[in-house]
């Protein structure tokens, strides 16, 4: 009987979580620094059929402004109203890998487009010049959006990781072939099969978390429980370091 050892950087819950999101508990939605920086010290949400209305409050608790996020089976939209300016709105559809920014009230609008062969986004000039044109607002929106994401218990694309050959669609040759001094006394080494993990996000740490929990999934075997070994996470983000496509590979264990 194999016994099994922790790979490293591994949380078993959340690889449990990856394949079974109906249990996951959403977490209370926090503004994080970025938001916190645009003066957003609170939210107040309340949710109806499908639409999250995200108030922003200040420290005085006054209303600045509101986030109305609508989520969906490929992705979600959101739309930030501040004050007297135009609405700003978002679209991302995880599946085909595009992402819409438009101003509300106006024909202001661009896309832009992420190739899942080359990972990489390519943004028309429209969409490049809104973004700058409109930076605090769509940064706000973006941060926002990222909040939401993680305070719901940030589910991936399982979708987009199709199309970009996630981490089971192919085990290849070892990629360490040096062992871990911790697991290399009990006759395991880390030179098993590698794994190309896949992730989404809102945000690049929950993108990378998803890619990483999508390689340990694969590596889990009658050795180790996740991958023994990582490269750094890969990630193509469309704003900054918002709107996040991920790839990160681990090296399963072996027995000597």
């Amino acid at each position: 009987m194999f016994r099994r050892i922790v790979g490293v950087t591994f949380v078993v819950a959340l690889v449990l979580a990856s394949g079974a999101h109906a249990g996951v508990a959403a977490a209370p939605l926090q503004p994080a620094d970025g938001v916190r920086a645009a003066g957003v010290a609170g939210y107040q949400v309340h949710e109806a059929s499908g639409t999250v209305e995200i108030n922003l409050l200040d420290q005085g608790e006054s209303t600045l402004g509101e986030v109305v996020v609508r989520s969906g089976e490929f992705g979600y939209s959101a739309e930030l109203r501040s004050g007297d300016r135009l609405p700003i709105a978002m679209a991302w559809n995880q599946a085909k890998g595009i992402l819409e920014i438009k101003e509300v009230g106006s024909d202001r609008i661009g896309y832009s487009y992420f190739d899942f062969q080359a990972f990489d986004w390519k943004a028309e000039p429209a969409f490049d010049e809104l973004v700058s044109a409109r930076k605090a607002d769509v940064d706000l929106l973006m941060g926002v959006v990222a909040d939401y994401d993680k305070g719901r218990g940030h589910r991936g694309s399982s979708l987009a990781a199709k199309q970009a050959g996630g981490s089971c669609a192919s085990k290849q040759q070892p990629l360490v072939t040096s062992p871990l001094g911790e697991i290399a006394a009990k006759g395991i080494v880390c030179t098993g099969y590698t794994c190309r993990g896949f992730g989404t996000g809102a945000a690049k740490s929950l993108c990378c978390q998803d890619a990483t929990n999508d390689a340990n999934v694969c590596c889990w075997n009658s050795v180790c429980i996740g991958c023994c070994s990582f490269l750094s996470c890969d990630a193509a983000c469309g704003i900054g370091d918002y709107i996040c496509f991920c790839g990160r590979t681990g090296t399963s264990c072996d027995r000597v």
